[in-house]
């Protein structure tokens, strides 16, 4: 599938709301009758984890396809923080619904290269025949719908399509579908869609040696090198790869208002490596200008904000990660009805309690701390 490339829309609905993602979500499932496809980077052993299952295996039951796209690296890692005890409680519900006829598909890349540093497949988007698509920055666990800030969205249109053959493209011998007629309308909306699958890069020793480019991070650093204003940016953790790392700070240095928001040391439970990794970069983000808030409780949407004119949300985290290890899909727009949809988050976010500003970034610090960060500098690519 190309990227860049023009998409429409016949409606755009934001659900910021957690249960107003819950709710489109099971509804859609409730609605499909003839398939219905979800994709997720790992199921929680949760109740949310336990509820979609259920719910996938009482649609296959009365005679709907339903596949659900999970990447094995993603539900690995996932496990690892979890312990042995609720994997095999997820385990138990995953077989469950394929006994149920429930299709769940395994995303892991082909290569052992792209297998050692966790490559996979990270959008997460939910469709069915009729009515609009979820596309969202949420997995299925209580991480998402009860911590993490998210930014999910219902589209409608012929904009499915692309969201389906997205899909379609990891799973393996998937069958032809026919979606219902989507007329467009008088007032659609006109996206830029950007998705890449790095595990197409044929460049041998991918992606410990750079090949193919990414037009997802393309994209992003053509925007903010247009900024002229401002440039509103959040993430799960702000780490990006170097030459988008550059816009940013060059973003700033010329004087555009340049504001970060992401997770704090406590969206993982007390694990800070990914934290960390990107906590090595404060003093240069900080140095620059950018005005780096760590939000308590995980930031995990995926939005960028440029000039208040131009909106930009979906699967990527601005790390090395989405750049070249797992397939990521945003959309691009300078539609005003989805502008004001980012720019209310981001306005919620600056008054959000929980909210905090980076003025100095290591001043409490202790040795244990410090001395993790030695250790992750030398991986922070990967982390």
């Amino acid at each position: 599938m190309p990227s860049p490339v023009e998409v429409f829309a016949s409606s755009f609905e934001p659900l910021r709301s957690r249960t107003a993602e819950w709710d489109a979500r099971l509804a859609m499932i409730r609605r499909a009758k003839r398939f219905l496809y979800s994709s997720t980077y790992y199921v929680g052993p949760d109740t949310v984890g336990h509820d979609v299952l259920a719910a996938l295996g009482d649609a296959a039951e009365r005679g709907v396809r339903c596949t659900l796209v999970v990447d094995w690296f993603g539900q690995w890692l996932g496990a690892s923080a979890w312990g042995p005890t609720e994997t095999r409680r997820v385990d138990g519900w995953f077989a469950e619904a394929e006994a149920r006829g429930v299709q769940v598909v395994w995303t892991s890349p082909t290569t052992w290269t792209r297998r050692l540093v966790g490559g996979g497949h990270h959008v997460k988007i939910q469709l069915c025949e009729s009515g609009p698509a979820l596309f969202a920055s949420s997995n299925l666990s209580h991480h998402s719908f009860e911590s993490w800030g998210e930014f999910s969205a219902l589209l409608d249109g012929p904009v499915v399509e692309t969201f389906l053959a997205a899909l379609q493209a990891v799973i393996p011998d998937s069958q032809p579908e026919r979606l219902d007629p989507r007329p467009l309308g008088d007032d659609p909306l006109r996206f830029e869609w950007w998705w890449f699958d790095p595990s197409a890069d044929p460049t041998p020793f991918a992606p410990l040696r750079r090949g193919l480019a990414n037009p997802i991070t393309d994209g992003l650093i053509r925007s903010i090198d247009a900024a002229r204003r401002s440039v509103s940016i959040s993430s799960f953790y702000v780490k990006p790869e170097a030459n988008l790392r550059a816009a940013i700070l060059g973003a700033a240095r010329r004087g555009v208002v340049v504001e970060v928001f992401h997770s704090g040391p406590d969206a993982l439970g007390g694990m800070e490596s990914s934290w960390l990794a990107a906590a090595l970069d404060y003093p240069a983000l900080l140095g620059a200008g950018v005005a780096v808030h760590e939000v308590a409780g995980g930031e995990h949407s995926k939005l960028v904000l440029v000039d208040d004119s131009l909106a930009i949300f979906g699967s990527y985290n601005l790390d090395n990660a989405a750049h070249d290890v797992v397939t990521e899909a945003m959309l691009a727009t300078e539609d005003a009805r989805v502008v004001s949809a980012v720019a209310t988050v981001f306005a919620d976010l600056r008054v959000d309690p929980g909210s905090q500003r980076i003025r100095h970034p290591r001043a409490d610090w202790r040795w244990k701390r410090r001395a993790h960060a030695v250790a992750v500098r030398v991986l922070r690519r990967w982390l």
